[in-house]
Formats: structure tokens, sequence, C-alpha cells
């Protein structure tokens, strides 16, 4: 698994933070003081070349796209709603215009084609190599390996960022016993989680959002 790069500012950070503040709060007390240090609330986006541009996103699973209400296609829609809500002059292709021309299409090999087909600026691609929700009959929790990767269209299509191996647990420690929630419900917390996950790769954002996360998504 490979780290982005606001982990391991925050590793440092916090390894900083323990030899000042000896045997203070405790981990996130310590957290909380190193980034502050570095940064104030907010950890900078890892990849802000989403801002001010044309924008579509693909989601696929086991590397093959996957149809209307899949998980592919649910995660597709959360991080298009977020990437409009936090990225800055952002123009997100509407999930029915890509849905559309992949229909009329199919889908190729090459992702890129599909940016071209929309007249996307930037693509963005969700592969989900793996994806599971219930390790035992009884017990929930939301397993993924993700690999993400913006082409930018206007530089023939080459790639500019990418993210790939990224696991992903939800909730990270434990899980939901299955009597709590249906297994519907419990995907559309997954598939938040997750959405959230990816998008703040692309924003500027508050890292305390990163401590209490599981918590807030099944309350």
């Amino acid at each position: 698994m490979r780290f982005p790069k606001r982990w391991s500012i925050l590793c440092w950070m916090l390894l900083f933070s323990t030899m000042i503040l000896g045997s203070n709060t405790g981990c996130v007390g310590l957290a909380a003081h190193a980034m502050y240090f570095m940064y104030g609330n907010t950890v900078p986006a890892e990849f802000d070349g989403l801002e001010g541009r044309r924008v579509a996103v693909l989601c696929v699973a086991d590397s093959s796209p996957a149809g209307a209400g899949t998980a592919s296609d649910l995660l597709a829609r959360r991080v298009e709603l977020l990437l409009g809500k936090y990225v800055k002059d952002i123009d997100v292709i509407p999930h029915s215009e890509v849905a559309n021309w992949r229909d009329q299409n199919g889908d190729p090999i090459d992702y890129r084609e599909i940016g071209k087909g929309v007249e996307a600026e930037s693509l963005v691609v969700i592969e989900l190599t793996a994806y599971s929700l219930q390790p035992s009959g009884t017990l929930y929790q939301g397993r993924a390996t993700v690999n993400l990767t913006v082409y930018d269209m206007n530089k023939k299509g080459n790639i500019v960022w990418e993210d790939l191996n990224r696991d992903f647990a939800f909730p990270i420690h434990g899980g939901v016993h299955t009597s709590e929630l249906s297994r519907n419900a419990f995907q559309q917390r997954v598939l938040m989680a997750l959405s959230q996950d990816i998008v703040k790769h692309f924003y500027d954002y508050d890292f305390e959002d990163d401590f209490g996360s599981d918590y807030r998504s099944l309350h």
C-alpha cells in the first residue's frame, strides 16, 4: 500500500510532535498539534489540477465498466457530487452524459476514448480492483482496493496524477453486525466514506475530518 503525500507529512509531524509534547494528550491530540503547527487546520490537496476544468468521472470494477445501480456506478455518482461541491470552479460532466456515451459507443479498452467522447479536459478514472462488504455471515466491513488516475485530455491524454493500490476499509476497526443494518444501507455508508476518501485528494480539507469519520458515517 502506498501512502499519499499528506499522510507522509502527517507521520513526520506526529514524530516531531511526540518529541516536543512528550506524554501529552494522546494520539489525536498529538496529531492536532502537529498538523496545526504545519498547516493550521488545513491539509493541502495532493492534486489541485481539477480546478477550473471540465471533468468526467469513470468508475470501473475488476477492469470492466459496470451498469447502472452497481457499486461502481453509485460510487461515480457520489464522487461527481463531491467534486462539484468541494473543488473550485470545476465543471463536472453529468454522470448521465458519460453513461449515454458508453451506451452508444461501447466501452473502449482505452479509457481516454470516453474522455474525448464527452469533451472532457480531465478524466478521473477509479478502478475498484477489489470490493467486498461482508467478511463473515454476521458481520459487515467494507473493503476495497482502488487505483486512481487523472488523465489530462488537453495533453494528449497523458497521466498527470495517480495513486495506485490504495487500500480502504470501513469501519477501519471492527465491523457492523448484520442485524443493525440492511446490506443495501451498509453499502450506501461504505460508498459515502469511500467517495469522501477519494475526493479529499483534490481539495484542501480540515484534517480533523479524518478523525471520527467512521462514527459520523454510521450515525
